[in-house]
Order: structure tokens, then sequence, then C-alpha cells
């Protein structure tokens, strides 16, 4: 059974970043795709953008719809994320949402 990790972000690099090394720490064997829904309302420069993409893209778990201009309404990033999932089950999360504890998930 395959299960997707369906993160909205607002673009703060700080926070999905936290986010993605809490997936990683504890709960990265329990879903088989974590999908983020990035937005950058919160217009950080192209540098950052960059470096956090950069980041992201290097574990091979991580998929990311990326909006390059403009805030998106929550409402629609989840709905873009469920409409673009073929797994099983859903897990929905936002970018400061935190799992501390292995096997939750499951």
């Amino acid at each position: 059974m395959s299960r997707a990790a369906l993160v909205t972000s607002c673009g703060d690099p700080f926070l999905i970043l936290l986010c993605h090394k809490m997936f990683q720490k504890y709960w990265y064997d329990e879903v088989s795709v974590f999908r983020i829904n990035l937005n950058n309302c919160v217009q950080y420069p192209p540098e950052v953008r960059g470096e956090l993409l950069s980041q992201l893209a290097q574990d091979p778990k991580v998929e990311i719809v990326y909006r390059v201009e403009g805030d998106q309404i929550q409402g629609q990033n989840t709905k873009e994320l469920i409409q673009t999932t073929d797994e099983d089950e859903i897990l929905l999360l936002e970018e400061d949402a935190y799992i501390f504890t292995k096997g939750v998930v499951n």
C-alpha cells in the first residue's frame, strides 16, 4: 500500500526545511512520497529559493509543486496536491506540523 505525505508551504525556507528534517529523522520509511506545494508568498530572494530547492531535491522521496509568484489560498494548494496524488493513503500536513515519534504515521 502506498502513502503520500502532502505538505503545503507558504515558502518559509526555515519551516519547510525543519519539516523535512523531522520527516527524514522520524517517519521517512512510513510514506512513499513527500509532496510539497511550495509557493513564494513570502518573496524570498532567488538565491534562497535556489538553495532551498536544491536541498529538497536531494531527497528521492520529495516531489515539489512550485509557485513562483503570489500567494495562493491554502485550500487551493491542498486541492492541487490531492488531485495529483495516486497513492492509496494521504497524510495532509502543513509545514509547521511536526511528528516526533517513529511509527505514529503507520
